[in-house]
């Protein structure tokens, strides 16, 4: 095994959340609103019927969020 501190000057291990937090804001308990790390892990469960359009969120859904999931959560909900 290489002796990653001779080869680099830092090292940033990136291993993404595995579960959304709550932001405290209002509402954010009610029916029909999801973590966005729990909506990409159904998406990816399921991507065959959200694809095919079996499964949908409406046609109104906001993102709110600025973080990588919140990201590829509305570039997967343009599709």
């Amino acid at each position: 095994m290489p002796n990653w501190k001779k080869i680099f000057d830092f090292i940033y291990l990136a291993t993404g959340a595995h579960k959304s937090q709550k932001m405290g804001v209002p509402g954010e308990d009610m029916k029909n609103v999801y973590g966005g790390v729990e909506f990409l892990r159904e998406f990816n469960a399921n991507e065959d019927k959200w694809l095919k359009g079996e499964k949908t969120l409406g046609k109104k859904v906001a993102v709110i969020g600025g973080g990588n999931s919140a990201i590829d959560a509305a570039a997967l909900l343009r599709v």
